[in-house]
C-alpha cells in the first residue's frame, strides 16, 4: 500500500511542477519597458509640450524603438511595447491543437519634436486584444 501511495505522490508532484513551468514559462514582453506601466498621468507629469527636451525624455525613457522624420523635417520617436500571455488551456496536450488563445497587451508612445527638440506633441494608446488560432476558431 505504501509503494501506491508513493507513486501516486510523484504523479501528483510531476504534473505540478509541470503546470507550474508552463505558467512561468509562457509570457514574452517585446519592446521597451520603460512604457510598460506608463500611465497618461505619468507621462502629463514629466512630459511638458514646448518645455521638455528630447534629452529629458531620453533620461527617463531610454532609447525610442523607432525614430522618424515628417515631411517638414520634425522629428518622430516612438516607443513600442507588447505582452503576449498564452491562456492555460495552450498547455493541456491535444486541446492546444483545437483551440488556443493569447491575450496580446499593446502600448505605442509617439513623441514629436520642434526644430529646438522641444515637445511639440505626443499620444500614448493602450490596447488588449485576443488571438485564437487552431481547427476550432
Amino acid at each position: 500500500m505504501l509503494h501506491n501511495s508513493r507513486v501516486s505522490s510523484q504523479y501528483i508532484y510531476t504534473f505540478l511542477t509541470v503546470i507550474l513551468l508552463a505558467c512561468l514559462s509562457g509570457c514574452a514582453n517585446s519592446g521597451s519597458l520603460a512604457i510598460a506601466e506608463l500611465t497618461q498621468e505619468d507621462l502629463s507629469y514629466f512630459v511638458q509640450k514646448g518645455s521638455t527636451d528630447d534629452k529629458a525624455i531620453l533620461r527617463e525613457l531610454g532609447d525610442p524603438s523607432d525614430i522618424s522624420l515628417t515631411g517638414d523635417g520634425l522629428v518622430i520617436w516612438t516607443y513600442d511595447y507588447s505582452r503576449v500571455s498564452p491562456r492555460a488551456q495552450n498547455f493541456i496536450p491535444y486541446l492546444n491543437v483545437l483551440s488556443s488563445v493569447k491575450d496580446v497587451a499593446r502600448k505605442k508612445l509617439v513623441i514629436l519634436f520642434d526644430d529646438n527638440h522641444l515637445v511639440k506633441n505626443y499620444a500614448m494608446t493602450d490596447s488588449q486584444e485576443v488571438i485564437r488560432a487552431g481547427l476550432f476558431e
